[in-house]
């Protein structure tokens, strides 16, 4: 998700982080819209695709589009 949707509260069909302003701002912090922090997310969605491992079968493949510049 792009960052002007920040604290939106938006779920990612990618990763099913919700927005969450404060987590946002906070990356350690654990709890509120999503008990991992984003930190934490990061990790899982690097070992199993998706921000909890209970969420995998919620998430879709990234699209080509959605890749950030300069990523690839």
């Amino acid at each position: 998700m792009d960052d002007s949707k920040n604290g939106s509260y938006e779920i990612c069909p990618v990763c099913f982080w919700e927005n969450d302003a404060v987590q946002n701002d906070d990356p350690f912090f654990a709890g509120g819209a999503n008990k991992p922090s984003l930190t934490q997310a990061r990790v899982n969605f690097d070992l199993f695709g998706a921000v909890e491992q209970r969420l995998v079968p919620h998430v879709r493949p990234v699209r080509p589009e959605e890749i950030p510049s300069g990523s690839q």
